[in-house]
């Protein structure tokens, strides 16, 4: 158990890194957490490190890397049966396609977002992917339709009083 919490910390440390712009000390930190996590007795430490992979993959512009990692990621997390990064990992997806002008796959994988994060009650993932939709729309110049993504999404924060969220899509 404490090494998983050890391994647990590393993952949260390259999410840091990430997150700072630091991405090839986090790409680092994720390997050596994958290189821990072979045997796959956490499998699902082992799908976050992955998953964690892909979204930095992604901000590497390394689109194929970043769809293989975060679709193993997304295969381990149905079968663990967790519902919420699963749908997180859909909603990045729908992202990295989006990038690969895949735009009819991007909008697949949001709206199956939606109904995984509505299923799960997961309001603040909802509105992630309603501004998703929202902005391709409004990248498309389809601008009734990207108003109505972003009126839905705004609805649904004022529903469940969330004013000040920072939207990380």
């Amino acid at each position: 158990e404490k090494a998983g919490t050890q391994i647990e910390l590393l993952i949260y440390l390259a999410y840091s890194y990430n997150k700072k712009g630091e991405r090839a000390h986090a790409m680092d930190l994720c390997q050596q957490t994958l290189v821990l996590l072979q045997d796959k007795k956490e499998i699902s430490l082992f799908a976050k490190a992955l998953h964690l992979r892909g979204i930095m993959h992604l901000g590497l512009g390394n689109l194929d890397k970043a769809i293989y990692d975060i679709e193993e990621a997304l295969s381990l997390y149905k079968n663990l049966r967790e519902e919420i990064s699963a749908g997180k990992a859909v909603g990045d997806l729908g992202n990295i396609y989006y990038y690969k002008k895949e735009y009819t796959k991007a909008i697949e994988c949001y709206k199956h977002a939606i109904k995984s994060c509505e299923a799960q009650r997961n309001t603040l993932g909802v509105i992630i992917e309603h501004f998703n939709i929202g902005d391709f729309m409004l990248f498309d110049q389809k601008y009734e339709l990207a108003v109505d993504e972003f009126q839905l999404a705004l609805d649904l924060a004022r529903k469940k009083r969330i004013y000040n969220i920072e939207l990380d899509a």
